[in-house]
């Protein structure tokens, strides 16, 4: 054997070696187990409290937060000359997965092109697709 075979087969197992090694350190991590169904509506999302609301419990703290939200956009507007009260605001809910959320997809990409989408003040989805094409609307080039 010469030298060089010698050292492509050095050059092989050692990366081999690190192939190993780094697939061992990026293993997917272990997922941990859903909320159990009767903790469901009090599950919070970690470093944002408040984030969901469950209108079909309790519309009380969706409301509360929409009022207050409301009077925090409309106050600088009394000082600036301009009324309290707000223009109307485009909001879109989008729902579905799988093929609806494909028939979804293709309505907004018709609705951007055809130049009369409106600027939405609020998007939100109910399904990962959903919220997936939210975002996407949010931020049409994404």
């Amino acid at each position: 054997m010469g030298r060089r075979t010698v050292a492509l087969g050095v050059a092989t197992i050692g990366a081999v070696a690190v192939g190993v090694l780094t697939a061992r350190g990026l293993r997917v991590p272990s997922r941990l187990r859903a909320v159990p169904k009767e903790l469901t509506t009090r599950a919070e999302v970690p470093g944002i409290p408040g984030a969901r609301y469950w209108t079909g419990v309790d519309i009380e703290p969706f409301v509360r937060d929409v009022l207050k939200a409301r009077d925090r956009e409309a106050k600088p507007r009394e000082g600036s000359g301009l009324e309290r009260e707000l223009p109307a605001a485009a909001l879109l809910g989008v729902s579905g997965g799988g093929d609806n959320g494909a028939f979804g997809a293709g309505l907004l990409c018709g609705w951007s092109k055809s130049g009369n989408r409106p600027q939405f003040k609020a998007v939100t989805g109910d399904q990962h697709g959903g919220s997936d094409r939210a975002l996407r609307v949010r931020r049409p080039r994404v």
